[in-house]
């Protein structure tokens, strides 16, 4: 799989790309929420049902003991927001497992141990 963009300057935005190309390939029933970034339209987002702080990929096929599996992608020393940290909670109050991952190799590891792909 070809990262996005360029060596060294790898944007969260090229991640999202790269390990949706590797998600699509394994055929895993996934999806993206589009939640990065300011947007002029933010408030008509918020009013179909947008959560601020929800994970960058929601894998629903079940692995082991857990419902799906839920990533959320960060690059460099970037931190989960306080959202972000409400969300995790949810999401393994409902089975779920969740990961924050810096790279293709680190969720490439992470759907090897899970799924065993």
């Amino acid at each position: 799989i070809r990262l996005s963009g360029m060596e060294g300057t790898m944007t969260e935005d090229d991640l999202q790309r790269s390990v949706k190309r590797y998600l699509d390939l394994l055929g895993l029933d996934w999806c993206h929420v589009p939640n990065e970034g300011k947007r002029s339209r933010g408030n008509q987002f918020k009013h179909k049902g947008l959560k601020s702080g929800v994970p960058d990929c929601l894998i629903f096929n079940p692995h082991n003991e857990y419902s799906g599996t839920a990533i959320e992608l960060k690059i460099e020393n970037n931190k989960q927001s306080d959202n972000q940290k409400e969300w995790e909670l949810k999401l393994i109050n409902c089975g779920w497992s969740y990961h924050v991952c810096r790279s293709l190799d680190e969720v490439i590891e992470l759907i090897k141990i899970n799924y065993r792909k």
